[in-house]
């Protein structure tokens, strides 16, 4: 069973309406300063598509922007804010109506293609209002690394699928930019009645390393035959850690660390529960499974909730930025 946490009093009253930006009714302004007791982060780096990854055959390389917005108890800050990102003048996303930022350098609700919804507060947290963690954005964990949520579906709001692993792929609108080297500022807003909204903090991140991490290999897996298996992986040079995520029956995390050959084990039991709450195999006999791998250069499963806490997590690696890089899948079919 899971621990169950308090949560602080609201910075913002907002009335939630699905999970996407744009679809949260505003209430009347609170008394309380919403930037009080937080702390908003931001990096800069890039994210690397192998050879074979996505749909990039030769592979190709892109920005990826990292955020965080916490209180003190490592909740999000607030339930819903508005952000705006700018890089520097070669960064050309597009003008209106297609993009909305004030300068065609700019992305404001183009975000939310671009990074998934709720780009701003719900990085890494959960929903002050209901206790409960926030729908996660693009890549998302399971065990053993991040807890089975069909363990106790009852403990989470309709529609949840899982914990976000706070990485994700940079869409076209970024693609389409380039990856230009300076400064890129994060600038967020937290709607707070009638115009003028309140104003949160202005952030710079600087992306100086443009040469990515290298590329990564498929991962490989040697089924133990009952459920479970071997996880081997060469993690190329500058990744501190990697998550290899596994779908078969059901989806999978481990968790491996440095660089070089290594390996670990998937456990034979995962699955979710039957009928009679029993444990299942991990990957049933004759399931077509996959894994693929998501190296960094900080430590990102440290960061992510509920492992992590921390109003101010770790995003960035060595040269000060947050690096990704994916491989390719490795398909094949459980015996």
């Amino acid at each position: 069973m899971r621990n169950k946490r308090g949560y602080s009093v609201l910075a913002v009253a907002v009335v939630l309406s699905g999970c996407t930006s744009g679809q949260v009714g505003r209430l009347p302004v609170t008394t309380v300063n919403p930037f009080a007791g937080t702390t908003l982060q931001f990096a800069v780096g890039t994210f690397r598509y192998s050879p074979g990854a996505g749909p990039y055959a030769n592979g190709a390389t892109f920005l990826n922007m990292m955020e965080t917005f916490r209180n003190a108890q490592g909740h999000s800050a607030v339930t819903y804010d508005v952000p705006m990102v700018a890089g520097p003048p070669q960064f050309v996303v597009g003008s209106y109506p297609l993009y909305d930022g004030l300068g065609p350098n700019q992305l404001y609700n183009s975000l939310s293609p671009a990074f998934g919804d709720n780009f701003g507060s719900e990085f890494f947290g959960t929903n002050p209002v209901t206790g409960k963690p926030y729908a996660p954005i693009a890549y998302i964990g399971g065990p053993p690394a991040f807890p089975s949520i069909k363990d106790d579906p009852s403990a989470y709001p309709s529609g949840f699928a899982g914990y976000s692993e706070g990485i994700i792929q940079p869409s076209t609108v970024v693609a389409g930019a380039g990856l230009p080297g300076g400064t890129y500022r994060l600038q967020l807003t937290v709607p707070s009645g009638p115009p003028p909204d309140t104003l949160g903090e202005q952030l710079n991140a600087s992306l100086a390393n443009l040469t990515p991490l290298g590329n990564f290999s498929a991962p490989q897996f040697v089924p133990d035959g009952r459920g479970g298996g071997i996880v081997s992986i060469v993690a190329p040079a500058g990744v501190v850690e990697t998550l290899v995520n596994v779908t078969g029956s059901d989806s999978f995390t481990v968790v491996l660390h440095g660089a070089g050959p290594q390996s670990t084990v998937l456990p034979d039991a995962l699955g979710p529960p039957d009928s009679n709450g029993h444990a299942t195999p991990s990957i049933p006999s004759g399931k077509i499974f996959t894994l693929y791998a998501l190296g960094v250069n900080y430590p990102a499963y440290e960061a992510a909730y509920p492992k992590s806490s921390a109003a101010a997590p770790v995003i960035r690696g060595a040269d000060k930025q947050a690096d990704v890089v994916l491989s390719p899948q490795t398909v094949a079919v459980y015996p």
